[in-house]
């Protein structure tokens, strides 16, 4: 369950496709959302995470929220705490009083980093658009991602708001029969964090059990 609650919020993006080449129609669609989200330097995002599988008729959504300042978050869901500083990952577990350390490599191909959601299709990855539609006057786009190599999931699908050039969903297709949804409830782009906002402060929790894996 926490590994798929990490998978988030990030792990904001795109694709089922058979062939070697990437779809223009979705490259354009996402370059211009990642190029609108380059510029903004912090932003707060309330969404709701559901896991879902139909072979066991199971289905749980918690709402969470992500603090984002361009490649460090912190993720607050179900009483667990997640930061990133760019480098190192500390997951906060309120009830059990212990934070678990881990270093973060770069380039890691890491899903979990919601900062990273708008520039996933990038690296790693196959994309294509699957379709467009509408709700009322609203106009928005579908892309799938398959990704190039092994991975825990088939692709991911998201749904985009081109009128506002937003994302407005992504799920992740477990190949386990867990499929990880993030729906996005509202954005903040008008707020500030300091650095230290992205690293657990151990001298504030002076009873937890820190568990460095590093």
């Amino acid at each position: 369950m926490k590994k798929l609650l990490l998978m988030p919020i990030i792990m904001f993006l795109s694709v089922l496709t058979l062939c070697a080449q990437n779809d223009k129609k979705a490259k354009d669609i996402l370059d211009k959302l990642s190029n609108k989200y380059s510029k903004i330097e912090c932003m707060k995002i309330n969404f709701r995470m559901t896991v879902e599988n139909n072979e066991e008729d199971m289905k749980d959504s918690s709402i969470g929220m992500a603090d984002i300042k361009k490649n460090k978050y912190k993720i607050s869901i179900m009483g667990t705490e997640t930061f990133f500083d760019g480098k190192n990952r500390y997951n906060y577990m309120k009830d059990a009083e212990e934070v678990n350390i881990s270093e973060v490599e770069e380039n890691s191909g890491d899903l979990t980093n919601p900062a990273k959601i708008f520039d996933l299709y990038k690296n790693g990855f196959n994309y294509s658009l699957n379709k467009t539609y509408k709700k009322g006057k609203t106009k928005y786009a579908e892309i799938y991602l398959i990704p190039r190599e092994e991975k825990d999931f088939s692709k991911v699908i998201v749904s985009i708001n081109l009128s506002k050039n937003e994302i407005v969903s992504f799920v992740s297709k477990g190949k386990e029969g867990n499929d990880l949804r993030i729906e996005l409830i509202r954005m903040d782009t008008k707020v500030h964090f300091s650095d230290g906002h992205f690293v657990f402060d151990e001298k504030s929790h002076p009873n937890v059990e820190v568990v460095d894996m590093r």
